[in-house]
């Protein structure tokens, strides 16, 4: 028992301790469960023939492609950081954003015109709210906390969540009109749907193009200080 002890304190301190291992692990689950959202999205495309789903399915997607980008250099790099390898991967997460920004405009471009959306009891709405604010909460703050790092594989962890996180909160948008909505508020909806969207599409394809330029202006730089050394 006293080993056990030993060995979950041992655990837990490396873990609190250890950034990258911390968004390793953290990935498993993520990269599962979105695994199986793809999976459902497709399935349902394919049974009812709808684009709605067959969107869903590809965002769900390059989810799972990024974030396993992400795993794989993390668990490739694990014992030799390698910044230059790093940005590359990053960049990489930053070109696969801009295809999954299309998929999401047509998601957007179907909720505001075709009213599509997502649909929950009241109560099932009320805590997803909830989960929704604390989800997006800490994905903005992590944000922020990792930069400190200088890890680029890191940040395209981050910056993933926090898009996920976003694309949630229009999810939850219209899961609360569906819910508390009335039918004679369908212009507002419109309007409140068209502007969270495009906030949402903006704000991927920024990072999306940040991620880029930066990482081709760090690699250049780097090499550079390698060529002078």
């Amino acid at each position: 028992m006293r080993h056990l002890k030993s060995f979950i304190f041992k655990t837990a301190d490396r873990i609190s301790g250890d950034e990258h291992l911390r968004t390793e692990i953290s990935l498993y689950p993520s990269i599962t469960m979105n695994i199986l959202m793809a999976l459902i999205q497709l399935a349902s495309g394919i049974t009812y023939s709808s684009v709605w789903f067959y969107s869903l399915a590809g965002y769900y997607f390059f989810l799972v492609l990024i974030r396993f980008l992400v795993l794989n250099c993390e668990v490739t790099t694990k014992e030799a950081r390698d910044v230059i390898v790093e940005f590359k991967r990053y960049k990489l997460c930053g070109i696969l954003l801009i295809p999954m920004n299309f998929l999401l405009a047509v998601i957007v471009f179907l909720i505001v015109i075709d009213d599509m959306g997502f649909s929950y009891s009241i109560a099932y709405t009320i805590g997803l709210t909830l989960m929704t604010v604390i989800f997006t909460c800490a994905a903005i703050t992590n944000v922020i906390r990792y930069r400190k790092y200088n890890s680029p594989v890191l940040s395209a962890a981050k910056v993933t969540s926090l898009i996920a996180a976003f694309v949630s909160m229009l999810s939850l948008e219209t899961a609360l009109f569906s819910a508390f909505g009335e039918k004679e508020n369908e212009f507002v909806r419109r309007i409140v749907t068209s502007v969270s969207g495009a906030t949402v599409l903006a704000v991927t394809l920024i990072m999306a193009v940040y991620m880029i330029k930066h990482a081709d202006y760090s690699i250049a730089a780097l090499e550079e200080e390698d060529c002078d050394i």
